[in-house]
């Protein structure tokens, strides 16, 4: 059994404006064992998952690890959208609402309400399950560009403002010392995060959307972050890092 403690919660973030907190997710334990390898799910990977394979083959310490791995994949979508984000997380049109349930707060509150909606829709594709418990299905998030009031310029400086809400990551060093079954399961967590993303945000299934390169299934994502995260020198990085990078380098590779 292989024990991981998460110690911090969402990232607070705080705008010029005014700052809008998240709630701490407190201390708990993910414990990380016994996780069911699945390749992901959806278009991009031309994969799908139902419901019903997930809830048999990951038990409830499973299922919160999963949700870890969603979170992530859905900052990652976020950082990695071209268009700014206008509004705190906080509010209730910012882009996060389309892809988490309302009061969510922690990973475990995400995988009571994941598995709650695979149990009412047990042949639902697992993206599909995400979306559909998702705090908004209408309407549009407010995005755009940031304009710097001096120069009426795009402003560079406010280009990731108000898209990251996680807190710290799990380590490379904790990451690589877990089973493969465990790192299988997160790395899947993570595609399913960016797949709902993009479609919640209605972006096409194609070589625009940098957060997952098409065709590539998770398996081969969890390889070479297992090789990044295997050099010595990454030993205190975080697979935050890992991911976003292996997941951008296959992308340009693909477009060229």
């Amino acid at each position: 059994m292989f024990h991981h403690r998460l110690t911090n919660g969402l990232r607070r973030i705080c705008g010029l404006a005014r700052c809008a907190r998240w709630p701490r997710l407190g201390r708990f334990t993910v414990i990380l064992f016994g996780l069911m390898c699945f390749a992901g799910a959806s278009s991009v990977t031309g994969q799908t998952v139902s419901c019903t394979a997930y809830l048999t083959s990951y038990n409830d310490d499973s299922r919160l690890s999963f949700s870890y791995g969603y979170l992530e994949g859905v900052e990652a979508a976020l950082t990695k959208d071209i268009v700014d984000v206008l509004v705190p997380p906080s509010h209730i049109n910012h882009p996060l609402r389309w892809v988490i349930p309302e009061g969510i707060n922690s990973y475990k509150n995400f995988a009571e309400r994941l598995s709650s909606a695979c149990t009412t829709q047990p042949s639902t594709d697992l993206v599909q399950a995400a979306l559909s418990i998702a705090q908004r299905h209408e309407g549009r998030p407010e995005v755009g560009a940031w304009i710097d009031k001096k120069t009426g310029k795009l402003s560079t400086k406010d280009q990731e403002k108000w898209k990251r809400f996680m807190g710290d990551a799990v380590l490379c060093k904790v990451y690589i010392e877990s089973p493969l079954a465990t790192r299988d399961a997160i790395v899947s967590g993570y595609f399913v995060g960016t797949e709902a993303y993009r479609i919640a945000m209605k972006q096409p299934a194609d070589d625009l959307f940098p957060a997952w390169p098409v065709g590539v299934e998770t398996r081969t994502i969890r390889s070479l972050l297992d090789k990044s995260c295997g050099d010595p020198k990454e030993a205190n990085g975080d697979i935050r890092t890992g991911l976003w990078m292996v997941t951008f380098e296959l992308w340009i590779k693909a477009k060229k």
